[in-house]
């Protein structure tokens, strides 16, 4: 019993690990698959329960083949290396320590006077910092034989410590717990829904993914948001999965994606944590996830826990963690064949599973691949260089792809994003935040094993190179991104290098002066203060995920991720009997209302939209007004014989206002010439006639 229990307890993370891989692998697949049924209009849902039980066994699979990888000899093992370049322990002398020091502290003035001097000074002091303390790592890297990482049935890793043991991996056992738990009791609802949701409901309704909008109208019209074709097809596999279980595509995405991708992110975070800071990997975790869930003002809380069901969220909150690892693990390969195959072979992996997630991967990948190549030259290794290249391939025939679409991304009302908004979004727009943050960059150079160092340091120099002047205008001339340019600076998982304060080391005891007694506080004071600072800073300074502050709330139960006054209001009206015609509700019900079927459709799923929608200026007016009358943000609320026209034209079958909005009330009244009806917090008319 005691021997099957610590069998368990170590094959069980090898088999998480595995499932992880597995997973990415899956989601190729899938991608792949959606591309195909795109392109030929295929209806997905007979084959639901077939595709569903390949993608699950590709997953599974993954998980057994790690196990069974670890059960082999030592000289076959996938974890086994060479000699190679490491050294994880930066041993400057006393004069470069303090340029070091002295670096860090202008970075830290230029992100508190940034406001005054702009971002490019940020960018250029955290290219020098990286770079110098970068220099030094590999003027004294040392040549050690090394594994590429703490795996958990595997021997010591590049610095001699020994495996994990199962305290460590239960403690991450339990943080990935807890994020599924957030992803299920915090409620933070978001617009993008209305697209995002909408399409996983038409595939669950009509199994076809769709070319054109289907928010408005069943593909009458063509897409109103100006994404080229709709290439990310996660979307598509919440449905399928919907038609599969026999449930709503809301329920899919908000009670189950939601809370396996968020304990996905921590295991994936897990797998980067042990290569890029072997040590305390525990502690480093537990830090990384404090600043996550304490970063709801930057992107960093934004595109995580609370909106894990959007594939631009899954692609940055796991699958970027994920290629980092595969990047690390490929320059640690060495000459073993069968390790560079397998992690080249997972990063072109990777590139197809990106597609399948995200439109804007034609955006993020250049700069991952750009990062990668430096840090190829820098090590000077050739694997690492193809292992780059085999992942750009994905987004960019999916680049392409887009290029040959619609020209814009969110529609040309959108201004291109700044760099000073780049950079708020990107590290954080409260200043000690973001100094905790650029400061980390700088502490995750000095502290992690050589190859990590380089790879973390190449990072921050392409992301930096993303400030300099020109660029973004660049990036925005070709890609048409617009708004969404900021995505280019999101290129690796900030919260890691955070975490790694904590595996800041304790320097080693020298033989004291005679008559003298080294102080072990005053060793371990830098690593001490360095956590303390990692944990105060964001539990003092930062808003949590949770918080009203960002729009967000604690459920008492798991539910779809709306207002649930809005989804109520929307399940009575569903009860009523309402010809056919657009319905108009108040915007928070017109958005649930485009999100939980296909028919009927809201007049504006979402005001986002309405500028770019392809109709007549006419229809496009009348949307206007009567979008003025329900909204609840203070605009002038049109006459009535606006409404009365308005509602003709675009023929509504039913028209609510909130019924706390009594001007809105009245002038609908009037409008319709009719009592209205209370239905939930609403106030409606139901058009007669067929």
């Amino acid at each position: 019993m005691t021997d099957a229990l610590a069998r368990g307890a170590r094959m069980g993370p090898l088999f998480l690990d595995g499932l992880v891989h597995g997973a990415v692998v899956a989601l190729a697949v899938w991608t792949l698959w959606y591309q195909a049924a795109l392109v030929l209009q295929l209806d997905l849902r007979p084959a639901a329960w077939p595709t569903l039980v390949l993608l699950a066994g590709l997953a599974v699979g993954g998980g057994v083949l790690a196990v069974r990888a670890q059960a082999e000899p030592t000289d076959r093992r996938t974890g086994t290396a060479g000699p190679v370049a490491s050294g994880s322990r930066l041993a400057p002398g006393r004069r470069v320590w303090w340029i070091g020091t002295g670096m860090a502290a202008v970075l830290a003035l230029t992100v508190v006077v940034r406001g005054r001097l702009g971002v490019l000074p940020v960018a250029v002091a955290m290219a020098a910092t990286v770079g110098f303390l970068l220099l030094v790592r590999l003027v004294s890297g040392r040549q050690v034989d090394t594994r590429a990482d703490r795996s958990p049935g595997g021997g010591p890793d590049e610095e001699g410590h020994q495996p994990l043991g199962p305290v460590a991996h239960l403690a991450a056992v339990g943080v990935a717990v807890a994020a599924a738990g957030v992803s299920l009791f915090v409620l933070k609802s978001d617009e993008d829904d209305a697209y995002y949701v909408n399409r996983a409901t038409w595939v669950a309704q009509h199994g076809s993914p769709a070319l054109r909008d289907t928010m408005h109208g069943a593909e009458v019209l063509p897409q109103s948001i100006g994404i080229g074709l709709p290439t990310a097809g996660i979307e598509s596999l919440h449905g399928v999965v919907a038609a599969a279980l026999g449930v709503e595509a809301p329920t899919v995405a908000y009670l189950l994606a939601a809370p396996l991708a968020a304990a996905s992110m921590v295991w994936a975070t897990w797998l980067l944590v042990r290569v890029w800071a072997p040590r305390r990997p525990a502690l480093v975790l537990v830090v990384a996830m404090l600043f996550v869930v304490a970063s709801g003002a930057s992107i960093v809380g934004a595109y995580s826990l609370t909106r894990m069901w959007q594939g631009k969220v899954v692609a940055y909150a796991v699958l970027l963690p994920l290629v980092w690892y595969y990047l690390t693990r490929l320059a640690a390969a060495g000459g073993d064949r069968t390790r560079v195959r397998l992690w080249t072979g997972m990063l072109l992996v990777s590139g197809v599973a990106f597609v399948g997630l995200t439109s804007s991967s034609a955006l993020i990948a250049p700069v991952v691949t750009g990062a990668a190549l430096l840090a190829a030259v820098l090590l000077r290794s050739r694997p690492l260089a193809v292992g780059a290249c085999a992942f750009i391939l994905g987004p960019l025939v999916n680049g392409v792809v887009q290029a040959l679409g619609a020209p814009t991304i969110g529609g040309q009302v959108n201004a291109v994003t700044t760099s000073e908004q780049i950079f708020g979004i990107a590290f954080s727009p409260s200043t000690p935040m973001a100094v905790l943050a650029v400061l980390a960059l700088v502490v995750g150079v000095a502290v992690a094993p050589l190859r990590a160092a380089v790879l973390l340091a190449a990072a921050v120099v392409a992301v930096a190179a993303v400030f300099l002047p020109g660029v973004v205008g660049l990036v925005d001339a070709v890609t048409g991104a617009g708004p969404v340019v900021w995505r280019l600076a999101i290129a690796f998982p900030l919260w890691v290098p955070v975490g790694m304060l904590a595996a800041v080391p304790v320097p080693r005891r020298r033989a004291p002066a005679a008559g003298r007694t080294p102080s072990p506080s005053l060793l371990r004071g830098p690593a001490v203060a360095a956590l303390l600072v990692a944990v105060a800073v964001p539990a003092l300074t930062g808003r949590w995920l949770w918080s009203s502050d960002v729009g967000a709330e604690v459920t008492a139960r798991p539910s779809w991720k709306v207002p649930a006054a809005a989804l109520a209001d929307v399940r009575a009206a569903r009860g009523l009997e309402v010809p056919r015609g657009p319905w108009l509700l108040p915007p928070n019900q017109m958005e649930v209302l485009a999100i939980s079927t296909t028919g009927p459709y809201a007049v504006v799923p979402r005001a986002y939209y309405l500028p770019t929608l392809a109709v007549p200026a006419q229809d496009r007016a009348d949307r206007q007004t009567l979008l003025d009358l329900v909204s609840l943000q203070g605009t002038s609320v049109p006459g009535a014989p606006e409404v009365r026209a308005a509602l003709g034209r675009l023929d509504v079958a039913l028209a609510c206002v909130r019924t706390d909005r009594p001007r809105s009330v009245r002038v609908l009244g009037r409008a319709v010439g009719a009592d209205l009806r209370a239905v939930g917090t609403m106030s409606c008319h139901v058009r007669r006639g067929g």
